[in-house]
């Protein structure tokens, strides 16, 4: 899962720093601490199929049938809050995303994933160059079976599957640098995720896109 979650940001970043100057190659301490707060989901799609699909998430034959992790999400509200040093960018992740992989050189992201390894977070910024939002959103639609997508303003969401995995990555670009987390976990607990995607979504902050770093 490890190699897994490098060639997604490999993919994912490679296409952004591309002729565009580091100025920040450290990695100072990340700010992770726990948040009792479970903000309400922003991206209205998303949210009412959140809310249909938590729903049957809740009930006791879905919750008997399905073992994972996450399912204490739906009882407890305790949140793990990030704040990215280099870029500015913070959002929240369930606290069961317990495994936090080892944070690149250069300090644009982190990694975390549950501990059976069935899902990942990933969450960067990058320098963009002349780039605009378009160009990303065109990026994220190549080469993926794509299941949903929209772009708005600055900012895009692009869904897709992959045999049996859904991936999901939301980005928002500012003039010179840009931030974008991504999810991938199994299609056979979707109900579970959804919810997931919604603490994501509604916590992503991005003060830092107007600055180069």
């Amino acid at each position: 899962m490890t190699k897994k979650i490098l060639l997604i940001s490999a993919f994912l970043v490679s296409i952004l720093v591309s002729g565009c100057t580091s100025q920040n190659n450290s990695w100072p301490n990340a700010d992770v601490h726990a948040t009792n707060k479970v903000s309400q989901p922003v991206i209205n799609s998303q949210q009412q199929n959140a809310n249909s699909t938590q729903a049957n998430a809740n009930s006791p034959q879905t919750m008997a049938e399905t073992v994972n992790p996450l399912q204490k999400t739906e009882k407890s509200t305790s949140n793990e809050h990030y704040t990215n040093p280099r870029f500015g960018f913070s959002i929240d992740y369930p606290s069961t995303f317990s495994v936090h992989e080892e944070p690149p050189e250069d300090g644009d992201g982190m990694g975390v994933k549950t501990p059976d390894g069935h899902a990942t977070i990933i969450a960067y910024g990058a320098n963009v160059c002349d780039w605009d939002v378009n160009y990303f959103y065109q990026e994220a639609l190549n080469a993926r079976n794509v299941t949903y997508k929209i772009q708005k303003g600055n900012w895009y969401v692009v869904s897709w599957l992959d045999r049996d995995t859904i991936g999901y990555t939301k980005g928002i670009v500012g003039r010179v640098s840009m931030n974008a987390f991504v999810i991938q976990y199994p299609k056979t607990e979707q109900q579970i995720y959804s919810h997931v995607i919604d603490i994501l979504s509604a916590t992503f902050k991005t003060p830092g896109i107007g600055e180069i770093h």
